[in-house]
C-alpha cells in the first residue's frame, strides 16, 4: 500500500499569508509532496497549482466551509479540479448544524446532496471533526457517529481529527475500526497533558508539540487507520511547542515516515 504525508496549510497559515512560495519551498525541503489547502490565502487557484507543480507537490485535498461550498458549488469544483484535488473536507459545523441542532437536517441535506453532485466529478467529500463532536452526545452516541449515520456513507467520508478525538479522551485506536473503508484521510496532532500549574500553549490544559513527541498514541492510531484504509495522513501542527513552525513540522514529518514503514 502507498501512504501519501501531507502538511495542513493552515499550519503555516501566517508565514504562508507573507510568503506564498516560500512557505512552500520549505515545507518541499522538508519533504512534504503533498499538502491540504485551507482555502487558497487569496490566489487563484491556477496560480497555486502553478506554484505546486514547479515544486513537485500535489493539493490531495482541501479544507472550505459548508458555506463557501452551497455559495458556489460549481466554482469549488472548478477550483479543485484545476488543482487536480481529490477530497473536499468541510472543516466544521456551526452549532445549530450539528446533531440535536434545529437545523441539523438541512446539514444531512447538504452532506448528501452535495456528496453526490462532487462524487459525480470525482471528488470525494468529507467532514472533519474538533472535540465538541465526541464531548457532546445524542441519544447516547457522539454527535460524530449521529452524523455520519445519518448520511450516506457514499456521499459524505470521514476525516477524522485523531488529535481532537484525542483531547476527548476518546480511544481512537478502538475507535477507528468503526469506520474502516469510510476513512480515506486522517488528521494526526500531538500534545501533551499539563503538568499542575502548567498553562498551555494550545488549550489550557494541552501543549502541542511536534507528532511523535507526545502523549498521543501515534503509532497505535496510524496502524489502526492503515488497517481501515486509509491512505492520506495529514499533519497538523496548532502551534508549535518550540517557536519553531519548521522545525516542528520536520521531526514531524521524519517520525510519521518512520512509523508509515513499520
Amino acid at each position: 500500500m502507498s501512504y501519501q504525508i501531507a502538511v495542513q496549510m493552515f499550519s503555516v497559515r501566517r508565514e504562508f499569508e507573507a510568503d506564498p512560495v516560500g512557505t512552500l519551498k520549505k515545507l518541499r525541503k522538508i519533504g512534504f509532496t503533498a499538502v491540504e489547502m485551507a482555502g487558497y490565502n487569496g490566489l487563484p487557484a491556477a496560480y497555486f497549482k502553478g506554484i505546486l507543480d514547479t515544486l513537485g507537490m500535489k493539493a490531495v485535498a482541501g479544507h472550505l466551509s459548508k458555506e463557501t461550498v452551497e455559495n458556489d458549488p460549481e466554482r469549488v469544483l472548478d477550483d479543485l479540479r484545476t488543482l487536480e484535488t481529490k477530497y473536499l473536507v468541510v472543516p466544521y459545523l456551526i452549532g445549530h448544524f450539528h446533531p440535536g441542532g434545529e437545523r441539523f437536517a438541512e446539514a444531512v441535506e447538504f452532506f448528501n446532496t452535495m456528496g453526490k453532485h462532487f462524487l459525480e466529478k470525482g471528488i470525494e467529500l468529507l467532514f472533519h471533526n474538533h472535540e465538541d463532536e465526541f464531548r457532546y452526545k445524542t441519544n447516547g452516541d457522539y454527535n460524530l457517529d449521529v452524523l455520519y449515520s445519518s448520511t450516506d456513507p457514499e456521499y459524505l467520508k470521514a476525516e477524522l481529527d485523531a488529535g481532537w478525538a484525542s483531547y476527548a479522551k476518546v480511544d481512537v485506536v478502538k475507535y477507528i475500526p468503526k469506520y474502516n473503508g469510510r476513512l480515506p484521510v486522517i488528521h494526526l496532532k500531538d500534545f501533551s497533558w499539563c503538568k499542575e500549574g502548567e498553562k498551555g500553549n494550545c488549550r489550557y490544559d494541552i501543549n502541542t508539540c511536534a507528532l511523535g513527541e507526545g502523549d498521543v498514541d501515534m503509532k497505535g492510531i496510524i496502524n489502526a487507520a492503515k488497517a481501515a484504509g486509509t491512505t492520506v495522513f495529514v499533519i497538523e501542527q496548532d502551534e508549535p511547542d518550540t517557536g519553531d513552525i519548521f522545525g516542528c513540522l520536520k521531526v514531524g514529518f521524519d517520525n510519521l515516515t518512520k512509523l508509515l514503514a513499520e
